[in-house]
């Protein structure tokens, strides 16, 4: 779940919050004539509060000060770099996040090449397979920091047959009559799809043996649960390895424990709260505990 959504949604509850405990409590010290404060701007106070420690723990999460951290999570480079180690026999070698929206894969060949041949070794365990079967094959002629999306050009459109990797001896082999001039080597699977592959493999006319994707840089889309850093159980090289910047990304731990203590939050505030406020909120909150729930591999 993104910052903003858990922010929003908890500012809401604590604003319920804030009326509950001066409906509850009144809103003056013991021995004091309560004073007629609305309930909404004492919950506005409430929630500036809770984010404020909110952030801080997530802060305590990333930074490891935390027992039950999350490791910091792996860049889209870091991921997408498994698919251009050489490493045709692991399970995958990159996993942009779970039901993405069109996602991508780029390896940068770092000069213009005319691309003859593109071998691509497919995830298939767990009936995996089957996702990429309408994949396609873009290129630009710019490198990678220089590309917009409108300097990639449709190169190939996969047929929807289902094609495997090295286990099974059935790579997706997309040749061209005509070499394509190429610096970036995209490849996109259009709709909602958990985009994996294992490997990656890019031929050029002048030398039709050598793999110039290898050891390239290379980046996607997105990132989810199952990405690593280069290929689970190798280590990624360290000319590979990008400058980390600070992550906008929140641990997913922490994010089910916040969603935890909502959820008891919005147990206590049941039969005192305005329903017609705090329904909508539990609503919300039982539909992002589900979306917790289905981040997958």
């Amino acid at each position: 779940m993104t910052g903003w959504m858990r922010v929003a949604w908890w500012r809401g509850l604590a604003v319920l919050g804030g009326a509950w405990i001066v409906a509850t409590f009144g809103g003056a010290a013991a021995g004091e004539r309560a004073v007629d404060v609305p309930g909404r701007e004492v919950g506005s106070h409430v929630a500036d509060q809770v984010f404020a420690e909110w952030l801080a723990e997530d802060q305590r999460f990333v930074s490891g000060e935390d027992a039950s951290a999350e490791p910091q999570p792996v860049t889209t480079a870091e991921d997408a770099a498994g698919a251009v180690d050489g490493i045709k026999t692991s399970r995958l070698g990159f996993h942009t996040a779970s039901r993405e929206i069109d996602p991508w894969w780029q390896v940068d060949l770092l000069e213009l090449a005319r691309v003859e041949r593109i071998v691509v070794y497919n995830r298939t365990d767990g009936n995996t397979a089957p996702r990429t079967r309408h994949i396609q094959v873009l290129v630009a002629e710019q490198g990678a920091e220089e590309c917009l999306p409108q300097d990639f050009r449709l190169v190939y459109q996969h047929d929807g047959t289902i094609f495997y990797g090295a286990g099974e001896g059935a790579p997706l082999v997309v040749t061209f009559e005509e070499p394509v001039e190429a610096r970036v080597v995209r490849l996109a699977v259009p709709g909602e799809c958990s985009f994996a592959l294992v490997e990656v493999e890019v031929y050029g006319a002048a030398d039709p043996q050598t793999n110039i994707a290898l050891h390239r840089p290379a980046d996607q889309k997105s990132v989810g649960p199952a990405s690593h850093p280069g290929t689970p159980g190798y280590p990624l090289p360290e000319s590979l390895v990008p400058t980390r910047e600070p992550s906008p990304r929140f641990p997913l731990e922490h994010t089910r424990q916040v969603l935890l203590r909502a959820a008891r939050l919005a147990d206590r505030l049941d039969g005192s709260a305005d329903p017609e406020q705090l329904t909508p909120l539990v609503a919300q909150l039982a539909s992002l505990q589900a979306r917790v729930a289905e981040v997958e591999d």
